[in-house]
């Protein structure tokens, strides 16, 4: 076996940046845009890192892509139930 103190690994690079904004449009459980009111705006759904309220005041960390592929998901089958007018 290789001496580990002679393996040399990269795996990505690091960078100090904004990442993740904890949006600031509320949604409901329907991936529906809540209006000031707290009632769904008609036929505006969002997904992703524009929602808030998801976490609370804080964000675990690598939930991103989380958010993004459940939510998407679930605003996705919102709107195709929407009807068209």
């Amino acid at each position: 076996m290789e001496n580990s103190s002679k393996i040399v690994s990269h795996a990505s690079s690091w960078l100090v940046s904004e990442h993740h904004t904890m949006g600031e449009i509320i949604i409901s459980t329907k991936a529906q845009v809540l209006d000031v009111n707290g009632n769904p705006i008609p036929k505006l759904y969002v997904a992703g890192e524009a929602t808030g309220g998801i976490h609370g005041g804080t964000r675990l960390g690598s939930c991103a892509l989380t958010d993004c592929i459940v939510i998407g998901r679930t605003a996705g089958r919102e709107v195709a139930k929407d009807p068209l007018d």
